[in-house]
């Protein structure tokens, strides 16, 4: 397979739209609007119609699946909170580098996996984000909470949480396929068509949000060695957990794709609601979108 082929779409679609907002063709206002359009309405769709219809009998090892992106995430985690004292930053810092270093950017992860295996790819990445994104915002919660310094409220974080339109939209599609409840075809149909326009839009708002000029040089070294964990690192961890729990080729390379993309802009977001180190946090996400162009073809053909 040729990865190069797969990712060049992903990452030229993430430039398009870091081109349109240096050119001002697209202003910022609208940028806004079509992130909001795709997190909460496009993207939800597509991955609602994915797991509503997905023949999970046809896929091998989907519970080890779950549970190789469940301990990869744990072990992640635990590595990071055992190597915070070797760190040297402060706590709102350090928030930040757990979140760089654990939370994915699904929209480049569903990209690449559908280049890849097509609607295998849809129905395995959607499986791992049933998994991961709701861990993922717990330990990043939990882990601001402790660490940041400003005042917080976990409890409306974590109903933000439940309210996520992601986390909704997976559960629902596990729900109804689970529970064989009959829907329209056409439908279905219909939901996919509206969902795939979520991977363009969503690449280049990734692209048009990133910030390469932060004006913020001494948190540097924290970046890199962040951008190592996430980008190298936690992918590594991923490929001997699932290796160790016999999973096919294709949930592997999937489940080390998830681990491997930059981290998400929401991250951006959480860390300014609960008292994190916004600018290291914006630093961090520009620099692992710029440096995975680079990383992602060799962890994929390391998987």
């Amino acid at each position: 397979m040729n990865y190069l082929q797969a990712l060049l779409p992903t990452f030229l679609l993430i430039f398009t739209g870091l081109a349109l907002r240096h050119q001002q063709w697209v202003k910022t206002p609208a940028w806004k609007r079509i992130e909001s359009l795709t997190y909460f309405v496009l993207l939800p769709l597509l991955l609602f119609s994915g797991l509503a219809r997905a023949n999970f009998q046809a896929l091998e090892n989907t519970s080890q699946l779950a549970l190789a992106i469940f301990f990869a995430i744990c072990l992640m985690g635990l590595f990071l909170l055992l190597i915070r004292p070797l760190c040297r930053v402060d706590g709102p810092a350090f928030s930040s580098v757990y979140q760089g270093s654990i939370r994915p950017n699904i929209y480049i992860a569903i990209s690449v996996a559908t280049s890849l295996y097509g609607e295998q790819g849809v129905i395995l990445a959607s499986l791992i984000i049933a998994v991961m994104l709701p861990l993922g915002n717990v330990l990043s919660v939990l882990v601001l909470g402790y660490f940041a310094d400003e005042d917080r409220s976990i409890g409306k974080t974590l109903r933000a949480l439940v309210t996520n339109p992601i986390i909704i939209a997976c559960a629902l599609g596990m729900g109804f396929n689970l529970a064989a409840i009959p829907l329209s075809s056409t439908l279905l149909d219909g939901f996919a068509y509206l969902g795939q326009a979520a991977l363009p839009l969503g690449l280049m708002a990734v692209g048009a949000g990133l910030k390469l000029n932060t004006g913020d040089q001494w948190h540097h070294y924290t970046v890199m060695f962040t951008s190592g964990f996430k980008l190298l690192l936690f992918p590594s961890i991923t490929a001997l957990v699932c290796y160790s729990m016999g999973l096919q080729a294709t949930a592997t390379t999937v489940a080390v794709l998830f681990t491997a993309v930059p981290c998400s802009a929401s991250a951006y977001v959480l860390s300014g609601q609960m008292g994190g180190h916004q600018p290291l946090m914006s630093l961090i996400i520009s620099t692992q979108t710029m440096l995975a162009v680079f990383s992602l073809p060799f962890i994929l053909w390391f998987a």
